[in-house]
């Protein structure tokens, strides 16, 4: 019996976040052909994140994904889906880093149904910083620890 040696999907390009889930189905046939999918959760995790790219990594931490749920593949997986069909579906990510007015309000309407509670407007923020385009302005704003929603949104 033959044993192939299966090179991993190409990163994700988390500026297409329509493509996710073509995208994880070529994760999916990797993991298969791979013998991932026999593995345990940390390595499956772990592979997914380093096929994902960079990015996945600050997503994960953005989105309020606690650490119980990054240790289960399958809660990880359902995050992220959900996390590209919202940026799908509402189109959050805008070229020239500008969130239209309308989109932000969806935000605070979709984030009342996230359960985040008193973490509810430094979830929003996060969100708004992780999604602009300007990556310069976008890491500055990461380093400002005092950074506040309001400024983040003006």
């Amino acid at each position: 019996m033959a044993i192939f040696n299966v090179p991993p999907p190409d990163n994700f390009n988390f500026k297409r976040p329509e493509k996710f889930d073509k995208w994880f189905q070529r994760f999916k046939i990797f993991s298969v052909a791979s013998g991932l999918n026999a593995k345990k959760d940390n390595v499956k995790i772990n592979t997914f994140l380093y096929c994902m790219g960079k990015e996945a990594e600050d997503i994960l931490k953005s989105v309020g994904i606690t650490e119980e749920n990054a240790k289960v593949y399958k809660e990880l997986v359902k995050a992220f889906k959900t996390i590209s069909l919202f940026e799908e579906t509402h189109s959050l990510k805008k070229q020239y880093s500008i969130l239209e007015l309308n989109n932000l309000d969806l935000l605070f309407v979709l984030s009342e149904h996230c359960g985040y509670g008193e973490l509810n407007d430094e979830r929003i923020r996060d969100r708004i910083v992780v999604v602009i385009q300007d990556i310069r302005l976008s890491e500055k704003l990461q380093l400002d620890h005092e950074l506040t929603l309001e400024n983040a949104i003006n």
